[in-house]
């Protein structure tokens, strides 16, 4: 119930002029006597009288009671009429720390019970939709009334191994802005979510799941250089109290090291290992219990480049002085020859030397034209031409302002001259920046994997030692990671969750999960198969007698965080039309019932007073 204007209430004073009316009639009393001496004076003791209430009194107060709530404006606020059926989405974050465990229940299992009894409970042909987010947004279930349809979709969510991104949260509202009514559950929100509800034109309820949760994890893992240089692994405890650990470290499957070491609360801690005997694939994990199991395994592949054979082509010798000590600090122990591309012929291409160097594991070209000397990887620096892009023009100048994993620079780095390239679809940019002359942005590197191989651009020109300019380290550091990923194993990746994932295949490929389950990949116009690894763990893509085994790590420092702030269910304010429709629709005056109800006592007083009359005549008077 409500008032409309509460200053109305003074229509209740008329309250107390009834009980100070009753007050003053009972202060003379009233007294019987006979005919025959009311010229007499008969004294009479005057004795005041307290306040007596009667059935007269409580009749006369209601009705004066209910005029005066009348006056004042009383109002009901009702429930909502029922309309048409309501269309809710369910929205689910199914980002890794919705995997983290409350106990021995998964946030996400909390979520579903706490969705599905919100399905049971809703009104008969209410209709629901269910929508994940993630690294992107997904409809798992579009709006329909079968409970059973939503809840088999409920059931059907599974956590990503992968940070939830702000732009998937706002892509599945965007999914759900359809709905009367959307209801988000995770564990966190970004912190754009408030200027991203404000577009959604459906009422917006957040339900958080989970509590604070202890968590370690490893952030990195380096195997050094076997049977040189030890490695190290990095340890991250996100809890509130000094935690004891076990570490466990693996070479192809033999153990290593392992150890039990205590993390102070909110730390981090450097492992040294090693050095490790031999190549191969490294594997360190967390033996100890924690709430997140996602982070505690993590991948490496420790190379060996004595095996290695590397061909660098340049007609400037201070550049193949610069590639060769850049090669020998990523690769060591690998076998490089440097030939000057103005001096092959092409009878040098088909002659029996030219044969032998099929075995060379990476080809590098500086300002050269594409040339058909075979080679597991290749990588073009200031290019002419190319299989894997095309050279557009050449500018005066470029700089370097943005990197793959690293984001936007500080400040812009003058890099001198480029070329202009437009890279194939397959090849992804790790570098981008801007040139003069005309004044756009450029790809300035760029790295994939095609029919031929494995294949990598620098677009900028490194004459001058540039790479060793302590002012542009951010182009040394590009040219290290392009050599490191060239010169790295075919046959086996280690790769960030959540990344996309290219093999070349002609034929279809069959895809098996770290959770056993198996997929059919089929090769687009590139003749590859794309796919994005959700899972930590193994994936083996098999395409006829091709294998490509890649392993995928997962860490993220906001989502290991399993922290969880207090606070109750929020809801974000709707629309103003639409709580304005709502609001009076909801709201009717109770004048006409309280008008009833004075009139009821005031006959009923009537009737009360005429039985009285009747009962104090005496018959024969």
């Amino acid at each position: 119930m409500g008032l409309l204007e509460p200053l109305n209430l003074l229509y209740g004073l008329s309250l107390a002029v009834l009980v100070a009316i009753y007050l003053l009639a009972g202060r003379q009393p009233k007294l019987t006597v006979s005919s025959l001496i009311l010229f007499d004076q008969v004294s009479a003791q005057i004795t005041k009288r307290r306040f007596r209430s009667d059935l007269f009194f409580w009749l006369e107060a209601a009705a004066l009671s209910a005029l005066a709530l009348a006056a004042a404006g009383l109002f009901l606020k009702l429930a909502p009429a029922r309309g048409q059926p309501q269309r809710w989405a369910l929205v689910f974050d199914v980002g890794a720390a919705m995997g983290a465990r409350e106990g021995s229940t998964q946030r996400l299992e909390m979520a579903k019970r706490r969705a599905l009894a919100q399905v049971y409970r809703a009104h008969a042909g209410d209709e629901f939709s269910v929508v994940s987010y993630a690294i992107e947004a997904r409809a798992v279930l579009a709006s329909g009334a079968d409970r059973r349809a939503v809840a088999r979709a409920i059931g059907g969510l599974r956590t990503d191994d992968a940070a939830s991104r702000p732009a998937a949260f706002a892509a599945a509202l965007s999914i759900a802005r359809e709905a009367d009514r959307v209801e988000v559950f995770a564990a966190r929100l970004p912190p754009s979510a408030a200027l991203i509800v404000r577009n959604v034109g459906a009422r917006v309820s957040f339900t958080r799941v989970g509590s604070t949760q202890d968590n370690l994890a490893i952030t990195a893992l380096d195997p050094g250089r076997p049977l040189t240089e030890p490695g190290y692994c990095a340890l991250r405890s996100f809890a509130a109290r000094a935690l004891d650990c076990e570490l466990a470290i693996d070479l192809n499957g033999q153990p290593i090291d392992r150890r039990r070491l205590t993390l102070a609360a909110h730390s981090q801690t450097m492992v040294a290992f090693g050095p490790l005997p031999a190549a191969g694939l490294l594997r360190a994990a967390i033996l100890t219990d924690d709430a997140l199991a996602a982070d505690n395994v993590r991948y490496a592949y420790a190379a060996s480049f004595s095996s290695r054979r590397v061909l660098i082509l340049s007609a400037e010798p201070s550049v193949s002085g610069d590639l060769i000590r850049i090669v020998n600090a990523v690769g060591p122990g690998a076998v490089i020859e440097t030939l000057d591309p103005t001096r092959l012929s092409p009878s040098d291409l088909r002659s029996e030397q030219a044969k032998e160097r099929s075995s060379y594991n990476l080809l590098v070209t500086y300002d050269a034209p594409a040339t058909k000397l075979p080679a597991a990887a290749t990588l073009a620096i200031f290019p002419r031409s190319g299989a894997a892009f095309r050279v557009e023009g050449t500018a005066a100048s470029s700089e370097l302002d943005g990197v793959a994993g690293r984001g936007a620079l500080l400040a812009p780095v003058a890099l001198g001259r480029a070329r202009v390239l437009s890279v194939a679809d397959w090849m992804k940019v790790t570098a981008s920046g801007t040139s003069s002359q005309p004044l756009r942005s450029i790809p300035l590197a760029a790295l994939g994997r095609g029919a031929r191989g494995r294949a990598g651009v620098i677009a900028f020109d490194v004459r001058g030692h540039l790479l060793f300019d302590p002012d542009r380290l951010d182009a040394l550091t590009l040219t290290v990671d392009m050599l490191r990923n060239l010169l790295a194993p075919v046959g086996i990746r280690v790769v960030s969750t959540g990344a996309r994932v290219s093999v070349p295949t002609r034929v279809p490929a069959k895809l098996t999960a770290p959770d056993g389950s198996m997929a059919t990949l089929n090769p687009d116009r590139e003749q590859r198969v794309n796919f994005r690894p959700l899972l930590t763990g193994h994936y083996r893509v098999e395409s006829g007698e091709t294998v490509e085994n890649i392993f995928t790590n997962y860490f993220d420092a906001s989502e290991s965080d399993l922290t969880v702030e207090k606070q109750p269910t929020r809801q974000w304010p709707r629309p103003p039309l639409a709580s304005a429709t709502a609001g009076a629709a909801r709201v009717r005056p109770a004048s006409a019932l309280l008008a009833g109800l004075a009139l009821s006592a005031f006959l009923a007083e009537t009737v009360l007073l005429a039985m009285r009359r009747r009962r104090s005549i005496e018959p024969g008077d």
